[in-house]
């Protein structure tokens, strides 16, 4: 239960019970009044408050406490009190609060019709004050619960509407960016992947046909490092064309231990490379390492384009 539905409660107790104290309408206001225009004893005078007034009240804090559970019980309380002691106070309160919380005309309608009976009943007034009254203490209320209630309903849907709005943007940007990564890497693929293919074909082919030995060399060279660059442009490949929210990939990463390996494909092409570690690197993070690894060869790489020098 909401802070609200406590508020309600507690706050109708007192106002119920004071609206109870000497009816001058209701079926029962004739014995009511009897008994209070008496002079009762001590104990009759509690047990008489006790009955009209905190008993009815606490019953009615009750079913406020729960009128969203159980909206028909309050109704019906209400209804009780405005019949036998006139109290029109929760009958008006009952109304507007099913009106605001329930979408049933049906029922509501019907509620309204059995209160209104109610009150001309056990109010026995003229036509004009009958009027009057049931205009002010059943029809204002009802009315400004539905118009509340219409109001909630139409922020709900228009919230639930925005919602999906912004889902279904945040679906088109999603699909976007898929389908211009999978452009992306359709046209490095038709590209790029065969161009290195065809370098990789015809390197095999001059390593198996060449009678130099150094000749047989650099193709086998020039075969591995194109091989391992098509590894590489798969796995780069792969991820361009991941869907989003997509598990990683699972292909190994360069590591710092790879560097061994990076090291002596250099010196197979032909290049002076030396390794030298100031101090232990112990254990990294695998985005440290990549990133380092990624750095030296790109500096290699640097050095056989420009620097034409021992690295």
């Amino acid at each position: 239960m909401r802070f609200a539905d406590w508020f309600y409660a507690v706050g109708s107790f007192p106002l119920v019970a004071v609206a109870q104290i000497s009816p001058e309408v209701g079926l029962l206001r004739e014995p009511v009044d009897v008994f209070l225009r008496g002079t009762p004893s001590p104990l009759s005078g509690v047990v008489g408050v006790l009955l009209l007034c905190v008993f009815p009240a606490a019953f009615v804090s009750l079913a406020v406490l729960f009128r969203r559970s159980r909206p028909h019980l309050l109704l019906a309380l209400a209804l009780v009190l405005l019949l036998l002691f006139g109290n029109v106070l929760p009958a008006a309160f009952a109304l507007y609060s099913y009106a605001v919380h329930f979408d049933d005309r049906r029922l509501l309608s019907g509620w309204f019709a059995l209160t209104a009976l109610a009150m001309y009943v056990g109010f026995g007034v003229g036509p004009r004050s009958y009027v009057f009254s049931a205009g002010f203490f059943l029809v204002a209320p009802t009315t400004f619960g539905l118009w509340v209630g219409t109001r909630r309903q139409l922020i709900g849907r228009l919230r639930e509407r925005a919602e999906r709005l912004e889902r279904e943007k945040h679906l088109m940007a999603e699909h976007a960016i898929t389908a211009e990564r999978t452009r992306i890497a359709r046209e490095m693929h038709d590209v790029v992947a065969h161009r290195v293919s065809l370098m990789v074909l015809h390197a095999g082919g001059l390593e198996v046909s060449a009678e130099d030995p150094r000749t047989v060399e650099a193709a086998g060279l020039i075969r591995t490092t194109g091989r391992a660059a098509l590894a590489e442009l798969r796995s780069i490949l792969g991820v361009l064309r991941e869907e989003s929210g997509a598990a990683a990939p699972t292909a190994p990463q360069p590591e710092l231990s790879d560097l061994d390996r990076l090291l002596g494909e250099w010196r197979e092409a032909g290049m002076a490379v030396d390794r030298v570690d100031p101090a232990p690197l112990g254990e990294l993070p695998p985005t440290v390492q990549r990133t380092a690894y990624r750095v030296v060869q790109e500096g290699l790489t640097n050095a056989a384009k420009h620097a034409r020098a021992p690295a």
